[in-house]
């Protein structure tokens, strides 16, 4: 299997100074974001985000980098809107993303994302 389009072009980098300096994709086609170190691959330093807080997923057909919250007790929020449970979201450069409670939750910025679809669908 090739690499996923959204490889080199997405990244997220972290606004406040807890927890991981930014996250990345890394060649991997999702990642899962969380509190415990056991269970998530990209651990969350919040005390208000959940064990297993929310996904992060490059979709191979069209290339884009969906977020998705797995019913966090606190929520995930874009720009200050909560995200709702269970429904892909699409990330967008620019996007403030905490994860958590508003006032005190693991706050990351998107510095890069996929604009746009990169395949075609299937015919």
């Amino acid at each position: 299997a090739g690499a996923l389009a959204s490889d080199d072009l997405f990244e997220m980098e972290n606004t406040v100074s807890e927890g991981p300096p930014s996250i990345k994709l890394d060649g991997k086609s999702h990642h899962i974001l969380g509190r415990s170190s056991t269970d998530a691959t990209v651990t969350l330093a919040s005390p208000t985000a959940s064990r297993v807080h929310a996904l992060l997923v490059a979709h191979k057909d069209d290339g884009l980098v969906y977020l998705i919250d797995l019913k966090s007790a606190h929520g995930t929020h874009i720009d200050g809107d909560r995200v709702p449970p269970n429904k892909p979201t699409v990330l967008k450069t620019g996007f403030e993303v905490r994860f958590g409670a508003l006032d005190g939750g693991a706050r990351y910025r998107v510095l890069h994302a996929p604009a746009a679809s990169r395949k075609r669908p299937a015919e």
